[in-house]
């Protein structure tokens, strides 16, 4: 980002929200004044999603043309800014499965990291989209392809296994997976007294 060019117009502000990783907190930490120049524009929160749809959209395209080089990074940044639709989900299931074997080892456990412990699986906000749209049944396959990813990246790399292992083993109940992350979605539903 060039921090000499203002923000003068939506064209500028959109680009400057997509250089920033579409997160509010890099903008104003990165470059405060052209961040209370983008906040000056009165950006709406739909418009910011729209543009983080946008860019999620053209990430997904550009790996899926792609599937067959390393795009471990766009995977990444991808599963980063995107927000945790049912479509969104199956999106990146999708993107995952299809990518995996052409990333590096270290970008596959990394993206594990991600999707299982900040991403999707376990934040109660992706968990409660899934459990309340129908999507156990990709809730399952998603946790058995994270388990199969992980194996094909320590296979590569045996490094890597200590890391891998944190993640959660290939001899996860998923049945007591799924019942331990509905008990936590319940207990978050409850009203704060």
């Amino acid at each position: 980002m060039d921090s000499d060019k203002p923000i003068r117009n939506l064209a500028d502000a959109k680009e400057f929200y997509w250089q920033m990783g579409c997160n509010g907190f890099h903008m104003f930490r990165e470059f405060p004044e052209r961040y209370h120049e983008y906040r000056e524009l009165k950006i709406s929160s739909e418009i910011e999603e729209a543009w983080r749809q946008e860019l999620a959209d053209e990430l997904y395209a550009r790996v899926m043309r792609q599937r067959k080089q390393d795009n471990g990074g766009v995977v990444l940044f991808y599963l980063d800014i995107v927000d945790m639709t049912p479509d969104n989900i199956k999106k990146s299931y999708k993107l995952i499965k299809s990518s995996y074997k052409h990333i590096s080892p270290l970008y596959n456990v990394v993206i594990a990291e991600q999707v299982s412990n900040t991403g999707y699986l376990f934040p109660l906000n992706a968990l409660f989209s899934a459990k309340t749209k129908g999507l156990n049944g990709l809730f399952r396959k998603y946790i058995k392809l994270i388990q199969k990813m992980l194996l094909y990246a320590c296979k590569k790399d045996r490094s890597l296994l200590e890391r891998a292992k944190h993640i959660f083993s290939p001899r996860t109940d998923i049945d007591e997976m799924i019942s331990f992350i509905h008990d936590r979605i319940q207990k978050y539903q409850e009203p704060k007294e």
